[in-house]
């Protein structure tokens, strides 16, 4: 099993893909008691857990703690970030048994800015460069993940010269293509919010699916959130 704890629901950018950009998602960060209790119960059950969700995870102040945290029970470490208030140094000091996965969207500064909504392209292409070349022995699972859109077509080669691997998905909000009926989400990713609530999916935008009461239509994919899922 691989879970995820949201840690927080905040993000500092405005993705035009985002499932959540246009959302009124609650904003919030995981308290540090729940967060650890919620490590504690699922430490012995999974090989994994990842530390992030609907937001960006370096908006909390203890992330770095967080990861040290599920790294001391010896369960690998999972961080998604867009890497803009990520310190590089720090995350190949704490992120020992882990993969580290940066969204880069754009291989180029102006596309970036239409993509996000901010211009931090210069910066997230210096981090990953500057872990590549940090990261040798390649200690430290690293790549860089790439939702392909109108607006950035080809350019996971310009992101592919930064050094790093390079995920290449396809839009998170497309319609589901591949006719699922059973889901195995519910068993492998459950999913707490920053409240400590139990979801049978991550892309529950308003954690309004509880694990317990809808397991099994999620399983059989007849909730609406499945209807548009690209999980494959």
């Amino acid at each position: 099993m691989k879970p995820s704890i949201e840690i927080s629901s905040i993000c500092n950018l405005r993705c035009k893909m985002c499932p959540y950009q246009h959302k009124d998602i609650e904003q919030g960060l995981m308290e540090w008691d729940l967060f650890t209790k919620l490590a504690d119960e699922l430490a012995p059950l999974s090989e994994a857990i990842h530390i992030f969700n609907r937001g960006e995870p370096f908006t909390h102040p203890r992330v770095y703690e967080m990861i040290d945290y599920i790294q001391e029970k010896g369960i690998k470490a999972i961080i998604a970030t867009n890497a803009l208030l990520m310190d590089e140094k720090k995350i190949l000091e704490h992120l020992k048994n882990g993969l580290l996965v940066i969204s880069c969207h754009a291989g180029d500064r102006e596309t970036y800015k239409k993509i996000t909504g901010t211009d931090g392209f210069d910066e997230v292409r210096r981090k990953i460069i500057w872990i590549k070349n940090n990261n040798p022995h390649g200690n430290l699972e690293f790549g860089v993940k790439f939702v392909k859109l109108p607006e950035n077509n080809g350019q996971e080669k310009e992101v592919e010269g930064f050094g790093a691997t390079v995920y290449v998905v396809e839009d998170s909000n497309q319609s589901n293509p591949y006719g699922y009926i059973d889901c195995s989400q519910p068993d492998v990713c459950p999913t707490w919010d920053f409240k400590g609530h139990k979801k049978v999916c991550c892309r529950d935008e308003y954690s309004k699916y509880d694990y317990d009461k809808y397991y099994g239509q999620a399983k059989r994919r007849e909730l609406d959130i499945c209807q548009r899922c690209a999980i494959h």
